[in-house]
């Protein structure tokens, strides 16, 4: 069996996230969340508080099912390539972004690596480019789009798949554990109980 790393990004959840079924369905897997400074640093003290929750929930929900997330700083474009050679990684797993960041850093990284790179876009209901016009454009404005994205079959269920987890090289979560307040709500947990709360308001 290939070993594959899958990349936590936006994505801090197991379920509902095709990219990591496809992963765990096909492969061995390394999963890797990478702290990128210039993204960290941007953001305001209680949003990045917000997400290091969300990591330490996924982290934990990884070791309840035998795995280890590996959390490893640095720009991704020049930490994972050197951890994919270190870790005679086979393939990289990963959900789409459409952010001019996220796709520079996308683009740079395929030119420095050489394993297939495999993108899905479990953060969105339809991928980018499908809610189309007649004449095959992109609408321009938002009620024909909208009448046509609710008209679009939306993809079935995600079957959850148990993952086979390889060793791990780097493992950050406690040091992650010390940056965050005492809370319970956090992680996928987390927040489908805030959702459920606002169906019902």
């Amino acid at each position: 069996m290939t070993t594959a790393l899958f990349w936590f990004r936006k994505d801090l959840r197991l379920k509902d996230n095709l990219a990591w079924a496809k992963a765990c369905e096909a492969h061995r897997v390394h999963p890797v969340l990478v702290l990128e400074p210039e993204l960290i640093s941007n953001a305001g003290s209680y949003r990045r508080r917000l997400f290091f929750l969300n990591v330490s929930a996924l982290a934990a929900e990884i070791k309840s099912i035998g795995g280890e997330l590996s959390v490893i700083q640095g720009p991704a474009k020049d930490v994972l390539p050197r951890y994919i050679r270190e870790n005679s990684i086979d393939c990289i797993y990963f959900n789409a972004d459409t952010t001019p960041f996220s796709r520079h850093r996308d683009e740079q990284l395929a030119k420095d690596i050489s394993i297939p790179i495999n993108t899905f876009w479990s953060g969105l209901v339809h991928p980018p480019e499908t809610v189309l016009t007649q004449k095959g454009e992109i609408s321009k404005v938002f009620t024909p789009f909208y009448k046509k994205w609710v008209t679009l079959p939306t993809s079935p269920s995600i079957q959850e798949i148990r993952p086979t987890f390889v060793g791990f090289q780097q493992n950050t979560r406690d040091e992650i554990q010390d940056l965050i307040p005492s809370t319970s709500d956090e992680g996928y947990k987390g927040a489908t109980e805030r959702f459920e709360r606002f169906l019902k308001v």
